[in-house]
């Protein structure tokens, strides 16, 4: 990561779940034990943790309304954003580490409220038909994906 500025997420919260540490752990200045809500969901074998990049759009525009805010203005606050890459969140996409800090920071909640567990398995033998979960640190919060 000398040359590179960002990571993987995927790979980071993957690291962080073995090391069993929040990823607001490694925030500078940072001398408190994690807060309630700030443990990343557990996973399984053959799940893997992803940040759910449409959920920290829908927050960052909530917020944006509640405040009065353009695209133009957050994208000032947060370091390292442009209003399009902001707009492009609620596209999917995937989102580096430890940029996405800047949104979770900014938006004044823990990580682990944007980060969702994979799963992935084959059905339907030589179809190779996938079925796709994706579970927040909420259990209610439920979306089934099917391709």
């Amino acid at each position: 990561m000398t040359v590179k500025r960002s990571v993987t997420s995927a790979v980071v919260l993957q690291v962080l779940r073995w090391l069993r540490r929040t990823p607001e752990s490694f925030l500078a200045g940072r001398d408190q034990p994690p807060a309630p809500g700030e443990a990343l969901p557990e996973a399984g074998p053959g799940q893997i943790l992803r940040f759910n990049t449409g959920a920290i759009h829908a927050a960052l525009d909530a917020r944006r309304r509640e405040r009065g805010m353009t695209w133009k203005e957050v994208a000032s606050e947060i370091r390292g954003f442009t209003p399009g890459m902001l707009t492009n969140l609620a596209k999917g996409p995937l989102i580096g580490f430890p940029r996405v800090m800047g949104l979770t920071q900014w938006l004044g909640r823990p990580t682990a409220d944007f980060v969702r567990v994979r799963f992935r398995w084959s059905r339907g033998g030589a179809s190779g038909k996938t079925v796709d979960f994706f579970l927040t640190n909420r259990p209610a919060n439920i979306t089934v994906f099917q391709n």
